[in-house]
Parts: structure tokens; sequence; C-alpha cells
């Protein structure tokens, strides 16, 4: 699991009150669908939550809840839970546990064979904590718990019911994934970087030491072939003083005597991380478009997950900031570091809330980002998906979802934006879209448009491709790009 954003949860107790009575008005007809007229006539007397929410009055105290690994099953970042602990968990409840140290909030369930159970968050960003009740331990998997390394990279760990003897099961610095064997005595742990090729071993699930290696992935063909790493690179966000993480895609005929336009691929979610942490050889997204001669950059702002809880809430009700500043200050620390990044040329993609923020970049930083290409983005987010949408920005009547509009402020448009939609597009509507195009007919903005008929929420697929490529070829590389159909 993701420590610093569930393990460490935050959940403020507050003892239940019962010297006084709650009353509210109930409502004398039964109800198959919506609310009854609120006249009185209706009315016939009071209840009081206390006796329907509460079976143990002794037992019982409620819970602000602060995270979003329980989201999918509609306990959200504030809302307040009712806990009876004397009610004994049982297969499929959600529980408050103990886990490190911290309380968290997770649904209970138990293994077929009965000699252990998972706690399961409700969030695929997230995984699963095995609790093993006969021998007193739980496992888990954390993000954050290694000093002076990049705080994203996960590792496998146990810790007794006590919150003693912390162990780390994978010591070594990278990105792991783990399978445990039923009995708990082995793990097969395997781990990479960007930069650092598969690694297997088998291992000792209670000290973590390497029993076997089992295989290493071999990349000298890739090397030969002229392939470059990912560089991860660290520098300082907008404050000056926290670290921000992000790599570095250079082509494989790279030349630092020539400046190179530079790409940002853009997705800051917010709500998790999204920065490649494993070792992939070629990117989609990436690696291609690297080839035609730009530097592609991605990081992580703040806004992001993992972190802390500060570290994320920047984009609460303030979904425009995108981390843009933070991703403007790591850029120009690297271009600091090598000269031959050009950041008088640099342009953003992305795609869904990706295709958002990287219009809301030219909207707003003009003066930095000089093109953007935008696919299935929510441009506004008042016709967007109510639960996504009300975890960080709120109820929808707010001045927020006005200022962070790509829609209300289309009329700010200064740079060429390419927008790319799917006529099928079923995660976000298309309608968003059409809004923000007709925002900037409008206010005679020119721009291109690309709809794909079909399609459903995409990057662009095979011919979305294509426009990305020639779009920024002509923007930032200042060339012609040639027909598709002449090239073989």
């Amino acid at each position: 699991m993701n420590k610093n954003n569930d393990n460490k949860i935050k959940l403020t107790f507050h003892p239940a009150e019962f010297g006084a009575k709650m009353p509210i008005p109930l409502a004398e007809q039964s109800v198959k669908a919506g609310f009854p007229s609120p006249a009185q006539d209706y009315m016939e007397g009071e209840i009081d939550l206390n006796d329907i929410l509460v079976r143990h009055r002794e037992a019982t105290f409620y819970v602000r809840i602060s995270g979003d690994s329980m989201q999918d099953a509609g306990i959200l970042d504030g809302d307040l839970a009712v806990v009876d602990r004397q009610i004994e968990p049982s297969n499929g409840n959600f529980v408050i546990a103990f886990v490190d140290g911290e309380f968290t909030i997770k649904q209970f369930k138990m293994d077929e064979s009965g000699t252990f159970g998972w706690l399961i968050p409700w969030n695929k960003n997230f995984s699963p904590i095995r609790v093993d009740e006969t021998n007193q331990l739980i496992y888990f998997s954390a993000n954050g718990v290694q000093a002076k390394e990049d705080p994203y990279l996960i590792r496998y760990y146990r810790i007794g019911f006590d919150g003693r003897n912390l162990t780390c099961l994978t010591p070594e610095e990278g990105m792991h994934n783990a399978w445990f064997s039923k009995d708990m005595q082995y793990l097969v742990d395997v781990y990479s970087m960007v930069d650092k090729a598969p690694i297997a071993v088998l291992r000792n699930a209670e000290n973590g030491k390497v029993i076997m290696p089992l295989e290493t992935a071999d990349i000298s063909r890739l090397i030969a072939e002229g392939w470059k790493a990912p560089e991860v690179f660290t520098a300082k966000g907008r404050d000056g003083k926290t670290d921000m993480w992000g790599i570095i895609i250079r082509p494989s005929n790279f030349d630092p005597a020539k400046k190179s336009p530079v790409l940002e691929y853009i997705y800051q979610g917010p709500g998790s991380q999204y920065v490649p942490k494993n070792f992939i050889p070629y990117n989609y997204y990436m690696s291609g478009i690297a080839e035609l001669g730009f530097i592609v950059v991605m990081v992580d702002g703040m806004g992001t997950s993992f972190r802390s809880r500060s570290f994320e809430n920047v984009c609460y009700k303030n979904l425009k900031d995108a981390g843009l500043p933070d991703h403007i200050a790591w850029i120009k620390s690297a271009a600091q570091k090598y000269p031959y990044m050009d950041i008088d040329r640099v342009g953003i993609y992305g795609c869904s809330a990706g295709g958002q923020e990287s219009m809301t970049a030219v909207l707003f930083h003009p003066d930095f980002y000089k093109a953007a290409y935008s696919a299935c983005g929510c441009h506004d987010n008042r016709m967007d998906k109510i639960w996504w949408n009300e975890q960080w920005l709120g109820y929808p009547i707010g001045e927020q979802y006005k200022e962070g509009s790509n829609v209300e402020n289309a009329h700010l448009l200064s740079r060429p934006l390419m927008l790319v939609v799917g006529e099928m597009d079923d995660n976000v509507d298309p309608a968003s879209t059409m809004q923000v195009v007709n925002a900037l007919i409008k206010a005679n903005k020119d721009f291109e448009l690309v709809v794909i008929p079909g399609a459903h929420h995409t990057m662009g697929e095979s011919y979305g491709e294509h426009k990305r490529y020639d779009f920024f070829v002509r923007h930032l590389l200042n060339t012609t790009p040639p027909g598709w159909n002449e090239i073989k």
C-alpha cells in the first residue's frame, strides 16, 4: 500500500455526545423515490439520530475521515463515520485498524483458510494489507519510508501488531512488486527503476535476505542499438525547498552540442502519482516523439499524492494550479544543468485530466509553454463526473469551478493549440471539448480541432499520434513535416 496516503491517513476521533437530543422531523408517508413535501402536514413526530445510529453508547465514537483510499466505497475525504468498538469484526465489515503506528479505515476480508485476513482499500491505486493474526504480524507495501530516495518507490515491510520491529523485506532501492508464499515463509521480489533493468529474487519473508537470485533482465541488445535510459531528475519546486521528482527522456541520436526543444507529458490527477518508476524500455507516449528531436520530460508536482496532505491539498478547490509552478521550476532547473534544453521552446501535451491541464498551461502560463496538444480534456469541471470533481473542488457552486474552467478562460489563448476528442468518449463527455471549441470561436481564437469517429477516451489513437507529432514539429522544430502518405 502507499503509506503516506493510506497508513498515515488522518482519522480525527470524537467522543459520542448523548447529553442532548438531536430531534429531526419524521415524515409520515413512505417514500419510494425522492423526498416527500416538507410541509408540516406530512410530519408525524421527531426522531433522534443517536437512537438510530448508536447501539452501544459506551463503545461508540465518531471519526472524521481524511484520505481517498476508500473513495470507491463512498467513504470520502471529510466524511464522518460512526464507529462501534464493541462489535466484533466479521468478513466484509469496514473497520478502523491500527497499522504501523497510524489508524486506517479498510474493509476486512478473511482468507479461505481462516488463518489470516486482509485489509482491503476501495481504490485501485492502493494495495491490500495482509494481517496474520496467528503470528501477530502485518505485511504491507509502502512508499516514502526510506530517507534520501525517490519518495514514490514502493517497498515491502512487516511489523508486529504492537507497532514494533518494523522490517524492510525489500531493502534495495527500486520499485518493488512482490508475491508471498501461502505460508508467508518466502516472497518472490521483482524490482527495477526506469534506468535499471528488472531483477527477480527469492527472499526470506522474515528478514528479507536473498535466498537465491532468480533472473536479471539482459538489456545489452537495447544498449547496442543506441537505447538511452531515461534520467531520474530531482529539483526544487515552487517553494524552493521541496524536491520534485521526474524523468528526462532523450532521443537515441541525441547531440548535446545542439539545442533541443522540450516537451512535457502531463497528467497531474490529482489523487495519485504518475511519473513512471518501473523499467520500461519504450514509453508509447514519450519515447516515440523524443526520436523526432525533442527532449521529453514528466514530473510529479504539488497536487499529486503519496507525499503529504499539504502537498496534495495545493490542488484543493484549485485544479487550475495543476502543479504547473513546480513543473516550470523543475524544467528551468534541468535546463540550468543541461543548457541544450531550449526552454524558449517548451510544449505540453496530455489526455483526460492531462488534456485539461495542457490547455490550462497555455492559458495561464503562455510565457513558458509555447504550444499545447489537449486530448479528451475535462475543460469545465461542472460537466464531468460528480464523484471525481467534487472530491477536489467541493459542491459545484463556488467560484473555483469558474476560475479553473478552460471554457471560461478560453479568451486568454495566445499560443498554438490542438484539441483532440473521441466521438464516443464515455469517460469525459465530448461536449466538454465542444464547449471550449465554442468559447474559442466566440473569442475569435485560432486553434486546431481533431474529432476521431468511433474513438473513446484516447490520446488520439494512431491518427491522433500523427497529428501530435506534426503539430509539435511545426510549432517547436519550425519544420514542415512530410506527408504521411509519403512515408514508407
